[in-house]
């Protein structure tokens, strides 16, 4: 028997303390931001590990649901893991925990700075005898934004989350190109594309998983023909 596990991740940002050289600071002039930062994003995995579906349950339903908490520093690195809403079988509650301690996530960011920030992440078990994976359905082509310089290909990968119709419904960078222009594009061509949802048994599903967008160098343009002179 097939198992399929889903996950769905949503993010809060813990807001920094206000101490008093913050409070002193309120009334000078904000700094301005600069115009290569990154765009503010919700913290996200970088890398997620599957939880194991426990062998040793005797009796479980087919659809199993655990939600868990993680709490990240600015640096990304986990502080805390617990299980914010049990699915009151141990063995799930202990499978998914695990799975969220093993995993690596990137920091919330807000203007230029990484932040200290919370996470959701739903883990759906279900029992399946027959499962397909995504797939893309209609792709989209990523353009190159003006002002970006690609000579070699590069390729960002983005977490998607998709829904049941096979609609990408979040979209945020896992691996950055290093070009904040093309990570954006990367978000929309990903968003752009329709894909073929999950399936339990036949049924379309709602999961997440990992897209590459790669970016490849313009091709250069055919050197003109040398004119001949009578």
């Amino acid at each position: 028997m097939l198992r399929s596990i889903s996950l769905a991740f949503a993010v809060a940002v813990l807001a920094p303390a206000m101490g008093s050289a913050h409070v002193a600071a309120l009334g000078a002039t904000p700094p301005t931001v600069a115009p290569s930062c990154e765009p503010d994003q919700p913290a996200h995995e970088i890398r997620a590990v599957d939880p194991d579906y426990p062998d040793d349950v005797a009796k479980a339903p087919d659809k199993v649901d655990v939600t868990v908490k993680v709490s990240l520093d600015a640096d990304g690195r986990l502080l805390d893991a617990l299980v914010a809403k049990s699915s009151g079988l141990k063995a799930f509650d202990d499978a998914a925990l695990k799975a969220a301690r093993r995993s690596t996530y990137a920091p919330a960011r807000l203007g230029c700075s990484s932040v200290a920030s919370s996470a959701i992440i739903d883990v759906v078990f279900r029992a399946c005898d027959t499962s397909d994976d995504p797939s893309v359905a209609v792709p989209v082509l990523p353009k190159i934004p003006a002002g970006s310089k690609v000579s070699q290909p590069v390729s960002a990968i983005v977490h998607i989350e998709i829904d049941a119709t096979g609609t990408v419904i979040s979209a945020v960078i896992a691996q950055s190109t290093g070009d904040p222009a093309l990570d954006r594009e990367a978000i929309a061509t990903a968003k752009a594309t329709k894909f073929h949802p999950q399936t339990c048994d036949g049924k379309p599903e709602l999961t997440d998983t990992g897209y590459e967008i790669e970016f490849d160098p313009p091709t250069p343009s055919p050197s003109p023909l040398p004119s001949h002179q009578p």
